[in-house]
């Protein structure tokens, strides 16, 4: 075995390995259970783990969870769907209930309970029951938690009544018996079938949130082999374009390692071609100091506060204003004013992983253009020289080193070479 495992939760102080099989092949974990009595604190947990990075990002996911009794004052709508056993068995007929099985209550009384069916390839972190394994033969489809790692949340059982009192006064008050049904499914009913076991309390309780997101981001990085990020990046410094920040990775060995990183906006080049020629710019660099042909292009945000406020709401939406831009800054650059649909994202080359800065590459096919476009002062003092060039002329300049953007040298030679094909 190898030597890492072991580790996997050793320096977590809440957490206890119960069942060393499971941490043998962890890259088969296929879903995360989170099982316990009431008022262990399986809920404080999962809502922990629905606001990490790795949720935001799509890598684990907290399906919604059904359940068919009614909805209580201090219930968490986030968490739960109160539905009718109708309703959820329907659900379960059109597929958007996966996993799901009966909770047998005080009586003959029973609840159901399941899950809307995950995205598939996503590491599913499920808040259970007792009753996953209480009443087995109920869980559907059969054999789903095959490979589930149960991740039991113990806590004393005069600790879990004091919870219940204080969190569901009204149901201590209007049930009585079921109260003393839940409260009477000891927290170590689960101790033989969980493969770790999470002591949420006393001081524990302090750390376990922490702890149980540090076990789900180590068995993300050896499932997927992947580098992954486990925070939000963290700012060092946040001038007007440009920010550093730090951000914690996690390996697919469970070690962790904070990398520093540069990002700024993205920018938009445009790739204009009549069929014949590519209308390249003639400017002035001062990083360089000298003459470069470049793509017409410049940014897609106007500052860094802009950029950062966009990326939050995903990349379609910076792919728009990436069109948008594209079509400003043309016209800008060149004087060429062409309508939005003219313009077919070709490529985003990222610049690496300490430096950010995408560019966004569009090609735009124009009728034969007659005439010199004339020379273009920007608002920010750019001056730019249009020209056309033929598909020969574009290839020398880039083998030449006359254009001195690597990433549009690699755009136009990959370009050209499309067209001999």
């Amino acid at each position: 075995m190898p030597k890492h495992l072991p580790s996997l939760v050793s320096d977590l102080k809440s957490l206890q390995i119960k069942n060393q099989d499971k941490f043998n092949e962890p890259s088969q974990i296929d879903s995360v259970v989170i099982v316990g009595s009431t008022c262990a604190g399986k809920s404080v947990i999962v809502d922990a783990i629905r606001q990490s990075y790795l949720a935001m990002q799509g890598i684990i996911q907290i399906p919604k969870r059904y359940i068919t009794r009614a909805q209580r004052g201090n219930d968490n709508i986030v968490e739960n769907a109160f539905v009718t056993t109708d309703e959820f068995q329907a659900k379960v007929e059109r597929g958007d209930i996966g996993l799901h099985w009966v909770r047998k209550m005080e009586g003959d009384r029973k609840e159901l309970y399941g899950f809307h069916q995950p995205t598939q390839d996503v590491l599913p972190v499920y808040s259970g029951n007792n009753a996953l394994y209480n009443n087995p033969d109920s869980v559907r489809p059969e054999g789903i938690l095959r490979n589930s790692l149960m991740v039991g949340i113990y806590a004393p059982d005069d600790v879990r009544r004091d919870r219940l009192v204080s969190r569901s006064p009204d149901l201590l008050r209007d049930r009585p018996d079921e109260v003393e049904y839940r409260l009477g499914d000891s927290s170590e009913n689960m101790l033989p079938h969980i493969d770790v076991l999470v002591n949420n309390y006393g001081q524990n309780e302090q750390v376990t949130k922490s702890e149980v997101m540090r076990l789900v981001e180590r068995i993300v990085c050896i499932r997927r082999n992947l580098i992954t990020a486990l925070d939000k990046p963290v700012e060092q410094y946040n001038g007007k374009m440009i920010r550093i920040a730090t951000q914690r990775m996690g390996f697919p060995d469970i070690s962790e390692k904070t990398f520093e990183f540069a990002e700024r906006a993205p920018g938009v080049r445009i790739l204009v071609t009549d069929g014949e020629r590519i209308l390249l710019t003639k400017e002035w660099r001062g990083e360089t100091q000298n003459w470069d042909h470049r793509l017409p292009g410049g940014k897609v945000f106007d500052s860094l506060k802009e950029y950062l406020s966009g990326k939050e709401k995903g990349d379609s939406y910076v792919q728009e204003q990436a069109l948008l831009a594209a079509q400003k800054e043309l016209s800008e650059e060149t004087s060429l004013r062409l309508p939005i649909e003219s313009f077919k994202h070709i490529g985003r080359s990222i610049a690496g992983a300490t430096v950010v800065w995408d560019l966004h590459y569009y090609v735009a096919n124009v009728p034969k253009q007659e005439g010199l476009l004339p020379d273009i002062t920007t608002e920010e003092g750019e001056q730019t020289q249009p020209q056309w060039f033929t598909y020969e002329q574009v290839q020398a300049l880039c083998l030449d080193g006359n254009v001195q953007e690597d990433r549009s040298v690699a755009a136009l030679l990959k370009f050209l070479l499309s067209q001999k094909n």
